[in-house]
C-alpha cells in the first residue's frame, strides 16, 4: 500500500469515528453513522483530494479560504464554536473526539478561538479538528444526511459548497470514484478476507 493509500484509509477511519461520536445526545444508528462517514469522506476527497491542508489563495498566512482536508472556512468554524458553546453535550462529544483524552475538560474546544483553530488545522495530518468542524457544519443542516452517493453529492453542493462555490455534484462523484471507492473496496476486502 502506498503512503497516499494509507493516508486515505486513515482518513476513512477518522470519518467513521467522527460520524459515530459527534452528536448532540443520542448516538446515531450504525446505518446513519455510515452515511455521515461517507459524506465526510467524500467532502474531504472533493475539497482537498485527501491531501491539502490549506487552500492557497489569497495567501497561506491569511484567514481567508479553506483549512484542513475539509477546507472549512473561518465563518463555519466560528458558527460551530458558538453552537457547541450553547450545547454542552455536543461540546463534550466533540472534545472527546478531537482531544482523544479522557482527562480533557469537557469544554476544551472552547479553549481556542476560531483563528487559533484555523492555525491548528494548518498542521499536516492534524485531521481530527478538520473532521470535527466539517461534522459540526453538517450538523447545522436540518435535513438528514442521505444514504445514496448521488444524493450525498447534491447534499454536499447545497449545504457545504453552496451555490456560490465552484464545485459541482459531478465533480464530487468523480472525486468519490477516484479517492474514496478504492479505499472502501480495500477495507471491505480486508474485513471479508478477499
Amino acid at each position: 500500500m502506498t503512503h497516499a493509500e494509507l493516508n486515505a484509509l486513515r482518513l476513512w477511519i477518522l470519518c467513521k469515528r467522527a460520524a459515530a461520536s459527534i452528536h448532540d445526545g443520542r448516538a446515531p444508528s450504525e446505518r446513519y453513522a455510515d452515511a455521515v462517514a461517507r459524506l465526510l469522506f467524500g467532502t474531504a476527497a472533493q475539497e482537498s483530494g485527501l491531501r491539502w491542508e490549506r487552500q492557497r489563495s489569497p495567501r497561506w498566512e491569511g484567514l481567508v479560504g479553506g483549512f484542513s482536508k475539509w477546507q472549512v472556512e473561518r465563518g463555519s468554524v466560528s458558527d460551530s464554536l458558538a453552537m457547541i458553546k450553547a450545547r454542552p453535550v455536543l461540546c463534550s462529544n466533540v472534545t472527546g473526539f478531537v482531544f482523544a483524552d479522557p482527562n480533557a475538560p469537557a469544554n476544551s474546544m472552547q479553549s481556542f478561538t476560531a483563528d487559533q483553530w484555523l492555525a491548528v488545522m494548518r498542521i499536516d495530518n492534524n485531521d481530527a479538528p478538520g473532521a470535527a468542524f466539517a461534522r459540526l457544519h453538517y450538523l447545522r443542516v436540518k435535513s438528514p444526511v442521505p444514504e445514496g452517493l448521488e444524493q450525498q453529492a447534491e447534499y454536499w453542493k447545497r449545504h457545504y459548497n453552496t451555490s456560490a462555490g465552484k464545485g459541482t455534484p459531478e465533480q464530487y462523484l468523480a472525486s468519490w470514484r477516484r479517492y474514496c471507492a478504492p479505499v472502501l473496496d480495500f477495507a471491505r476486502a480486508v474485513v471479508t478476507g478477499e
